[in-house]
C-alpha cells in the first residue's frame, strides 16, 4: 500500500481528532514540541521510538561537560531591517553562555580564513541542543545583521527550497532551484551581512558551493568528523554534578518546580544532562504532576531495556517512549500516522 492510498486514513482521523477532549490533542502536540526541533525531525525521531528503524551511523562524537553557569538570559533582537525568516519558536537558555560566547568569536574570526566566508559548524549527537544553541544565537545577536534566515537543511534540496526566501529581500524574482548560487552572489555583491542558519545538516557535500561569503552560517550536525578547513564549535551536555548544576537548574524550570532540588540532579545524571531528555521530562512531570523519583524510577526501566540509537541516547529515547506511553489510542494513532511519513533517513534494522 502507498502512502497515497492511506490518504484516505485522514478523513475519519480529523473527525476524531476534532471528538477529542482539549487534553488528549494537546497531549500529542506536547509530545513533538518538547523535543524543542523542527517537526519534521520531531515526527522522525518518534518513529525511531515507535518502529525500531535505525538511521545511518553518524560519526562518533567527544562529550565534554562544562562546570555550572549562571543561566544565559537571552533578550530577543530583531534587524532592523525586519527579516527574520523561518526562525523557530525561541526556547529557554540555561548553561550556554561559555558556547555563545564561543561561537560568535568563532563566526566574527573565521572570514579570513574558511573559504573567505564566516561559517561555524555546531556539531552535537542528538538531542544535546545544537539547534536551540543556534536559535539562541540569532535571538541575542540579530541586530547585528541585515537579516536572519534559518534553514532546515536535512537535504541538499531542502537547502536550495530555503535560501529561494532571500529573493524578496534582495528584490529578486523566484527563481528555478539551480539558481540557489545567483542568490548568495547577489546577496554578496549587495553588501549585507546576513545570519544564515542550515540546521540539521547530514553531509558536507549537503551545503557544496552553498556557503555565503560576506555574511555569517551556522551549519548544526550530527557528524562528527569531514569538516576540515571550517570553524567547529562542539556542544556539550548541562553539568549535573551539583544542585546548581545547568541540568538541574532546566529541569526544575521545565517542571516548573522550586523543591526537591536533590531529586531533580539525580534524575539529570540518569539523563545524561541532554537537554532534550530533560524537556521531555520536566514537560511531562509537569503536565502528569510526578515526582522526580517517580519519573526515574519509569524512565530507567525503559532506558535500560532501549538498544542503543546512532543518532539518539537511550536518554532521549527513554524520555519519548515515556511521553509517548502516557497517550491514548487515538492520539498514538496520530503520532504513528505522522511517524510513518517521517521523512527520507530510516530503513529497517
Amino acid at each position: 500500500m502507498s502512502r497515497g492510498d492511506d490518504l484516505d486514513l485522514l478523513a475519519p482521523l480529523i473527525e476524531a481528532v476534532a471528538a477529542w477532549g482539549a487534553g488528549e490533542w494537546s497531549l500529542v502536540v506536547a509530545v513533538m514540541a518538547l523535543l524543542g526541533i523542527d517537526g519534521a525531525r520531531g515526527w522522525k525521531l518518534l518513529g525511531y521510538v515507535r518502529r525500531g528503524f535505525k538511521p545511518e551511523e553518524p560519526k562518533p562524537l567527544p562529550v565534554i561537560v562544562h562546570t555550572a553557569e549562571e543561566p544565559e538570559e537571552v533578550a530577543e533582537t530583531r534587524p532592523a531591517s525586519g527579516y527574520f525568516i523561518n526562525v523557530p519558536a525561541e526556547r529557554t537558555v540555561i548553561g550556554r553562555g561559555y558556547e555563545l560566547a564561543a561561537l560568535r568569536m568563532k563566526l566574527k574570526a573565521a572570514g579570513d580564513k574558511v573559504e573567505r566566508n564566516s561559517c561555524v559548524v555546531v556539531t552535537g549527537q542528538g538531542g544535546i541542543g545544537k539547534t536551540t544553541l543556534a536559535r539562541a544565537y540569532a535571538a541575542k545577536y540579530a541586530d547585528q545583521y541585515d537579516g536572519v534566515l534559518w534553514v532546515a537543511a536535512e537535504t541538499r534540496a531542502a537547502v536550495i527550497e530555503g535560501l529561494m526566501h532571500l529573493c524578496a529581500p534582495l528584490g529578486l524574482p523566484q527563481p528555478q532551484e539551480g539558481h540557489a548560487v545567483d542568490v548568495l552572489t547577489k546577496l554578496q555583491r549587495e553588501g549585507q551581512t546576513w545570519l544564515i542558519v542550515y540546521d540539521n545538516v547530514e553531509t558536507r557535500d549537503d551545503i557544496r558551493k552553498l556557503i555565503p561569503r560576506g555574511s555569517h552560517l551556522i551549519a548544526t550536525t550530527r557528524q562528527g568528523e569531514g569538516w576540515t578547513g571550517f570553524a567547529v564549535q562542539e556542544t556539550d551536555v548541562l553539568e549535573y554534578a551539583m544542585e546548581d548544576g545547568a541540568a538541574v537548574k532546566l529541569l526544575m524550570d521545565e517542571a516548573r518546580r522550586e523543591d526537591d532540588a536533590g531529586g531533580a540532579r539525580e534524575l539529570a545524571e540518569a539523563l545524561g544532562g541532554l537537554p532534550l531528555a530533560l524537556v521531555m521530562a520536566g514537560g511531562l512531570i509537569r503536565k502528569e504532576g510526578l515526582g522526580f523519583g517517580e519519573y526515574l524510577g519509569q524512565v530507567s526501566r525503559i532506558i535500560a531495556a532501549e538498544p542503543k540509537n546512532a543518532d539518539y541516547p537511550t536518554s532521549v529515547i527513554g524520555a519519548v517512549r515515556l511521553s509517548y506511553d502516557k497517550l491514548d489510542a487515538y492520539a498514538r494513532l496520530v503520532a504513528d500516522l505522522f511517524a510513518w511519513w517521517a521523512p527520507d533517513g530510516l530503513r529497517r534494522g
